[in-house]
């Protein structure tokens, strides 16, 4: 239930043992560890040690997990789409395309074709909406390679 050190116990300040990604390093004192978002936050950390007469002295100390911002990821593929010359063209990519761990992030959109050049003029994009729209005509026909970037309010993107 407990992490002992030599006469000493780790342990967190209300006795539970120390989380899955913190450790104790005995031989050089060291703290370690990789905490991952489910991690952000206080932890009370107490050492208690111990001498051979039973005596012991408590200490606390606080190691805080700060958020650091993460970039958006693809979670889902845009699908391919097809449109007829000379027809209405709308399609509007998923709301759970693209995710962002961190919470308070509002993601935003941009497209452009896949060689870094703007939409053809027959073709516009509405962030908001997530919409692809327009209608080709004959000289229009082609095959488009379109990438859609998303990008967070740290302007991480994806």
């Amino acid at each position: 239930m407990y992490r002992h050190i030599g006469s000493g116990v780790l342990t967190l300040e209300n006795g539970d043992i120390l989380p899955d990604w913190l450790t104790f390093n005995a031989s050089t004192l060291n703290y370690s560890g990789a905490p991952t978002n489910d991690d952000i936050g206080s932890l009370s950390i107490k050492i208690t040690a111990t001498d051979t007469s039973l005596e012991s002295t408590s200490d606390i100390f606080i190691i805080t997990v700060n958020n650091i911002n993460d970039a958006p990821i693809l979670v889902q593929k845009i699908p391919d789409q097809s449109v007829n010359e000379d027809e209405d063209f709308r399609f509007a990519f998923n709301d759970n395309a693209f995710d962002d761990i961190d919470v308070e992030d509002v993601l935003s959109y941009s497209a452009i074709l896949e060689n870094g050049n703007a939409l053809p003029q027959w073709l516009s994009f509405s962030d908001e909406t997530k919409t692809f729209s327009g209608t080709p005509s004959n000289e229009d026909v082609d095959i488009l390679a379109i990438k859609v970037t998303a990008t967070d309010t740290s302007e991480l993107a994806w």
